[in-house]
């Protein structure tokens, strides 16, 4: 039987019946996994004319929604 003084709870009275399943699932070993890859680009920090460039260019903008956010820089 597993030692429950390990255990972290908020209440005195935990099912332990509970523990036993959540336990007996074995998460590490979920088939599917936790992780996703998504695709990110990293822009430094601040607000140039380089930066807007950068998003502007990753949102495929047409070039007066461009030189209307560069003027309003």
């Amino acid at each position: 039987m597993a030692d429950y003084d390990d255990i972290p709870t908020l209440k005195e009275n935990i099912d332990r019946a509970t523990v036993d399943s959540v336990r007996s699932l074995d998460v590490d070993k979920y088939k599917y996994g936790f992780e996703t890859d998504i695709e990110s680009d990293m822009a430094p920090k601040g607000l140039s004319e380089d930066t807007v460039r950068f998003i502007s260019a990753k949102k495929n903008e047409p070039q007066w929604m461009l030189d209307w956010r560069l003027g309003s820089l």
